[in-house]
């Protein structure tokens, strides 16, 4: 009966290694497509930032440069 046990031991702690494993590259796929969709947004917003920008084109003015409120009392 002992051995049994132990066999079957051995065999839940193998089958949790796979578990662990099937987990870690389920997470590595995710992790890379997330890398990847991050790169080809930055690149987006890098050409568009290259090309003037959506505003530009269509005849929007520019934004504003901040000024100070004045002060009153």
């Amino acid at each position: 009966m002992f051995a049994s046990d132990l066999l079957l031991a051995s065999g839940l702690i193998v089958l949790a290694f796979k578990l662990q494993i099937v987990e870690r590259d389920m997470l590595a796929t995710l992790d890379r497509g997330a890398m990847e969709r991050l790169a080809t947004s930055r690149e987006m917003r890098a050409e568009r930032n290259v090309r003037g920008g959506l505003g530009d084109t269509l005849g929007h003015d520019a934004p504003a440069q901040r000024q100070p409120l004045p002060r009153t009392v």
